[in-house]
């Protein structure tokens, strides 16, 4: 009995002895595991970045050489022409967004092209904008001083009228004054001697006149109240007289 024990605890510390240089195997295995795989992603990197030299290199050349070659072509491409030529040249050599604007930034006569096109589109919008503040600016002008010209001849329309009526009445003030001291006044005829002389115009008489408001910037009622004040002028120098003060 003491015996099997003995040998049970052999066993038993033999497979401790085996399970713990298993788990040390197990640990320097995954040790070897995790160090293969930095070394592996380190030379991954590396042979990246290498590659990525010398395609940017490689890709410069090209580029350049190709830009030299189409030089005198492509003078009058643009902005929108350059970079889509930039584009599809990145897509044969397969570039990266990265490595394309690497490749877009380089200084070749293309770009300085593309660059000058650039800022001479940007100078035009410019002067275009200004442009059309200065037309905006004349036109409102333009608005300010009609309306202005338009102000001063209602203006002079007003005064000249103004100025007839003066005119006007002035005249009859001195034709009335002349003609009475030649004739007799109108009022002071009889009936008899006005139907001898000159029948009056039924509707137009005196007292009718006198009373009666009119607007004396219209020409027939200054011809009528001239007939009222000299019945024994004829109605035609009349007419020419009025004419002749308007």
């Amino acid at each position: 009995l003491r015996k099997e024990d003995m040998d049970r605890a052999k066993r038993q510390a033999e497979e401790e002895k085996y399970e713990k240089m298993k788990a040390k195997q197990r640990e320097e295995a995954n040790k070897l595991e995790l160090k293969r795989k930095q070394e592996e992603a380190r030379r991954t990197k590396q042979f990246q970045q290498h590659n990525q030299r010398y395609t940017k290199r490689f890709s410069a050349c090209f580029y350049r050489s190709h830009a030299n070659k189409q030089f005198h072509t492509s003078i009058i491409l643009g902005k929108a022409e350059a970079k889509l030529a930039a584009q599809a040249l990145a897509a044969v050599l397969r570039l990266r967004p990265e490595e394309l604007e690497y490749f877009t930034q380089i200084d070749t006569p293309l770009m300085r092209v593309a660059k000058s096109h650039e800022y001479r589109e940007s100078r035009r919008a410019e002067e275009k904008a200004n442009v059309l503040k200065k037309q905006e600016e004349q036109r409102r002008k333009a608005e300010i001083l009609e309306k202005k010209q338009k102000q001063q001849e209602e203006d002079r329309k007003r005064e000249t009228k103004a100025d007839h009526r003066r005119v006007n009445s002035a005249f009859l003030d001195r034709l009335e004054a002349s003609a009475s001291g030649r004739m007799p006044h109108p009022e002071a005829q009889t009936r008899e001697s006005s139907d001898d002389d000159e029948p009056h115009r039924p509707g137009f008489s005196a007292s009718r006149l006198d009373s009666e408001e009119g607007d004396e910037s219209d020409p027939l009622w200054t011809l009528m109240k001239l007939q009222n004040h000299f019945p024994n002028y004829e109605r035609e120098v009349l007419e020419d007289i009025l004419e002749q003060c308007n």
